[in-house]
């Protein structure tokens, strides 16, 4: 049971990161590449 909450919650996590980049696609003039980077906390 506890398995399936984390990996719930992972799921949830995920579409999250998704929509916060889907969102922020539509501002214009920034890079994608860049944007996906700060979404994965790589900048």
């Amino acid at each position: 049971m506890a398995a399936a909450a984390r990996t719930n919650a992972q799921i949830v996590e995920a579409l999250a990161t998704l929509t916060n980049i889907v969102a922020r696609d539509n501002q214009p003039g920034r890079d994608g590449e860049m944007r996906l980077d700060n979404q994965l906390g790589l900048v």
